[in-house]
């Protein structure tokens, strides 16, 4: 049971890198393109996990910041994936609200560890999320 403590905690750990970095990337698209970028399918999201809106791996100019190498949950299933949301920002209450800025996005993803606080957003449950502003 430990053993299983500890992987849960390294996951959850990666997953925090991996948003750090995503949010990174998408800074600096922003400083170059003046907004966030979209998906080519004109979703307002991108999964780490192939849906029905296009793969983070597959918009515009990712592999220019990312050198190619977009991070992905290191479980990578339909429970656990990273989410990107343009257009929307934190409500400051932690949640989240729409119709913000060009340059407006959020990053989601689902942690393991259960001592962090839930919230659900398009359906979704996460319980770690990142947003510009």
């Amino acid at each position: 049971a430990a053993y299983n403590g500890i992987q849960q905690r390294a996951r959850d750990s990666q997953r925090s890198s991996d948003l750090a970095s995503i949010n990174k990337y998408i800074k600096l698209y922003i400083i170059d393109h003046g907004s966030s970028p979209a998906s080519y399918t004109g979703c307002h999201r991108m999964v780490s996990t192939y849906t029905n809106c296009e793969s983070m791996s597959r918009f515009d100019k990712w592999t220019e910041y990312s050198n190619g190498n977009v991070p992905a949950d290191p479980t990578n299933d339909t429970t656990f994936n990273y989410r990107y949301y343009k257009g929307w920002r934190s409500d400051g209450a932690g949640g989240y609200i729409g119709g913000g800025l060009s340059t407006d996005y959020v990053l989601m993803a689902r942690l393991e560890n259960s001592n962090n606080p839930s919230f659900v957003f398009d359906g979704i449950t996460y319980n770690y999320g990142l947003s510009n502003r």
